[in-house]
């Protein structure tokens, strides 16, 4: 594997290479199949965040139960886009707080004087 142009020489404690941070993402969390079915994103597809917080599979669990829990309150109503979207808000609820302590250590610490 090529070292990448502007690394050459700085290497981690590992002895890798610096890698450059993931763009935060918040994507629509319906997407439209060709068919016009809808689907529900869920987890990092649709709120992504860097790893450097290790918050990924903590985020993942997050967002299943906040969907279980939309899919047994639902009972036999339709699961159509607003519930689509009502149950995304309920895993942003807190995942927003993940993405915005993510974004904070990101983020080039603050001067003191």
């Amino acid at each position: 594997m090529g070292v990448r142009a502007g690394h050459q020489g700085r290497t981690n404690r590992c002895g890798r290479h610096p890698r450059r941070p993931l763009r935060p993402t918040v994507r629509n969390p319906i997407g439209r199949l060709p068919g016009g079915g809808l689907v529900l994103g869920v987890a990092d597809v649709v709120v992504a965040n860097d790893p450097v917080t290790g918050q990924g599979s903590n985020s993942a669990s997050k967002c299943a139960a906040a969907y279980l829990a939309s899919i047994v309150e639902q009972g036999e109503a339709p699961f159509d886009e607003a519930w689509m979207n009502t149950t995304f808000d309920r895993y942003w609820q807190t995942a927003r707080h993940v993405t915005k302590w993510t974004n904070a250590m990101l983020s080039p610490p603050r001067s003191t004087s």
